[in-house]
């Protein structure tokens, strides 16, 4: 299960902390979507104002984080679950079962050998 955040406004500053005084390292242009790490909201609940750390593409060595919503409401981005299932779910079936069965037909063999 993935967060991905998309983002919905013009342009979006990447920052290097949680707050609108960290340094700036990028610009995110409406449309760019970027993986999330976690959502984080503030501790007190005195604002409404809401953050994201994101993996950034070109800079996967430095923590990058965007404003998902501002301390007045207004949302910035637009956080959305991209949990596909997995994709080898049937291959674990099988291999369960191929598992079952053989135990099944051991179970079978020391039971003709009674």
């Amino acid at each position: 299960m993935t967060l991905m955040l998309t983002v919905s406004k013009p342009i979006v500053k990447i920052r290097r902390g949680p707050n609108a005084g960290a340094a700036v390292l990028d610009d995110a242009k409406n449309g760019q979507e970027f993986e999330v790490i976690r959502l984080l909201d503030d501790p007190g609940q005195k604002t409404t104002e809401q953050w994201a750390k994101i993996i950034h593409p070109q800079k996967r060595d430095q923590d990058a984080y965007i404003c998902v919503r501002l301390p007045t409401g207004t949302y910035l981005c637009n956080v959305s679950n991209n949990g596909a299932p997995p994709s080898d779910t049937n291959d674990y079936n099988r291999g369960f079962m191929d598992g079952r069965r053989d135990m099944i037909n051991r179970m079978i063999d020391f039971l003709k050998s009674e």
